[in-house]
């Protein structure tokens, strides 16, 4: 059969435009943007091996391109005010990514890593850190070995440090694997020193209080519970009367690092923890939106507000004053602009 003359001419023109088309397909998909979902996936995994490999300068840089501006914004007037009363600059709290921030991240990521291994195929998780963290630390002071600022890794490496120190590493495990923890001073009147210092921990319905001595978890009591329930004091501490009656007096604690109190920090995490879920520690929790989550639970298992007050730990922030003096004595930036080295 003889083809046609006018489907001959057809056929090259059809070649033709078939490449052209896919010419233009491949310049259109090189110049089309990256998807965000996979740019932001691949920044958030390059953010977390930064951190846990100590790669200071590529973590900081990787958060900013996570969160590239918006991060100047004061999310409550007090905390300026809790700042400035360590003389702490506001600048700290709307300045950029820094060397601080990156501190923060990595010992969430450490403590949460532990928190898993210690924990893990634990029916009672509490029990097996507070236990952990008792076996682990020489429950005393050396002031002579003290470093200036003693922050949880700090204390966790040289293994030795009062009962509130202990407390502070432990509720710092337990926020890591999800629950809500605060620091309680048993307080007396006059005295600007807690007399003991114990933990209450929260997850849903559940409750527990620990205190470090041997150690002890009370779990489904709460400090209110226990500040009622006479003979279980006498059980508790046979030999401290002190400690007894103080108890009263319990003050509530919300123990969140200065760095989390900055936007900068609150915004990466909710940029970061869609892509790495259960792998992002946490940090950057709003220290007064956690006091209200934790109000919340307990209001929600007991149906009343609670009688003992609740603060703002002030203390961290002490710790940083501390840790930018030292810095400062030793020629580096100071707060807003820390060394970003290796």
């Amino acid at each position: 059969m003889v083809e046609h003359s006018a489907n001959r001419l057809k056929r090259p023109l059809v070649l033709v435009g078939l490449a052209l088309s896919l010419m233009l397909l491949g310049v259109f998909l090189v110049t089309l943007p990256p998807d965000p979902k996979t740019a932001g996936s691949e920044l958030a995994e390059q953010w977390l091996e930064a951190v846990a490999k100590g790669e200071v300068k590529l973590a900081l840089e990787t958060a900013r391109q996570l969160v590239p501006g918006g991060w100047d914004k004061i999310v409550n007037d007090a905390y300026v005010k809790l700042a400035q009363s360590e003389h702490i600059s506001d600048l700290f709290l709307k300045d950029s990514f820094n060397y601080w921030d990156f501190k923060l991240w990595q010992d969430a990521l450490f403590f949460q890593r532990q928190a898993r291994a210690l924990g893990k195929s634990r029916q009672d998780e509490i029990q097996a850190l507070a236990t952990a963290v008792r076996q682990r630390f020489e429950p005393v002071e050396k002031p002579k070995e003290r470093p200036h600022a003693s922050w949880p890794r700090q204390v966790w490496d040289r293994q030795w440090g009062g009962w509130d120190r202990q407390i502070w590493v432990l509720c710092e495990l337990a926020y890591q694997l999800g629950y809500e923890t605060q620091i309680v001073c048993l307080e007396e009147a006059g005295r600007k020193i807690p007399l003991h210092v114990i933990a209450e921990i929260r997850r849903r319905n559940q409750v527990w209080v620990v205190d470090p001595v041997k150690p002890t978890v009370l779990a489904g009591s709460s400090v209110e519970a226990l500040a009622a329930d006479t003979r279980l004091l006498q059980k508790l501490w046979p030999d401290q009367p002190n400690w007894r009656r103080a108890v009263q007096r319990s003050m509530f604690y919300t123990h969140s690092y200065p760095q989390s109190f900055c936007w900068r920090n609150q915004l990466l995490y909710y940029k970061l923890k869609p892509y790495l879920a259960d792998r992002c520690p946490r940090f950057g929790d709003d220290p007064v939106q956690r006091q209200q989550r934790y109000c919340r639970l307990r209001k929600k298992n007991l149906g009343r507000r609670m009688r003992f007050n609740m603060m703002v730990w002030n203390y961290p922030f002490r710790l940083l004053r501390e840790n930018i003096t030292i810095n400062e004595k030793q020629a580096q930036p100071a707060a807003g602009g820390n060394p970003e080295s290796n």
